[in-house]
């Protein structure tokens, strides 16, 4: 625990994780570091979401990618909140029927969106924490040494 934080057990990260619908998918493009905001669903202990098959982020986000997704709420004036994140490895959903189930767990498609496909991330390595302003975390940082 640090001033103002506290580390959250598995449970209570993907209890907050279900409260909330968007996330951000975190992974490399081109060498870089991405990051993509996303609708997602908690589906059991896996997180899963929609790409358009054929995009930059479908390319980049290959089966067995390794990949981060961070979700967070923060309450107005940024006082108080909470963060988790999970890395592991997406993978496609390949299968009629669970893709059909999926489809009823999230918002109706657009007719141009007909070629989505949903990844999904188990989430083996999770993290969270729920923080506070606190004196330390709203003083003035001390100057980085040259």
């Amino acid at each position: 625990m640090d001033e103002g934080r506290d580390v959250l057990g598995r449970a209570e990260c993907l209890e907050l994780m279900r409260s909330v619908r968007l996330g951000r998918v975190v992974f490399t493009w081109r060498a870089l570091p991405a990051v993509w905001p996303t609708a997602f669903v908690l589906d059991g202990r896996s997180v899963v979401f929609r790409v358009a098959a054929g995009s930059p982020v479908e390319a980049a986000l290959r089966d067995e990618t390794v990949v981060a997704f961070q979700t967070d709420a923060i309450e107005p004036g940024g006082e108080r909140g909470w963060s988790v994140t999970t890395v592991g490895r997406v993978r496609a959903v390949r299968d009629p029927a669970e893709t059909a189930r999926l489809d009823a767990l999230f918002p109706p498609r657009s007719p141009d969106a007909a070629s989505e496909r949903y990844l999904r991330l188990d989430c083996d390595r999770l993290t969270g924490t729920r923080f506070s302003a606190s004196p330390r975390a709203t003083a003035t940082p001390a100057p980085l040494a040259p």
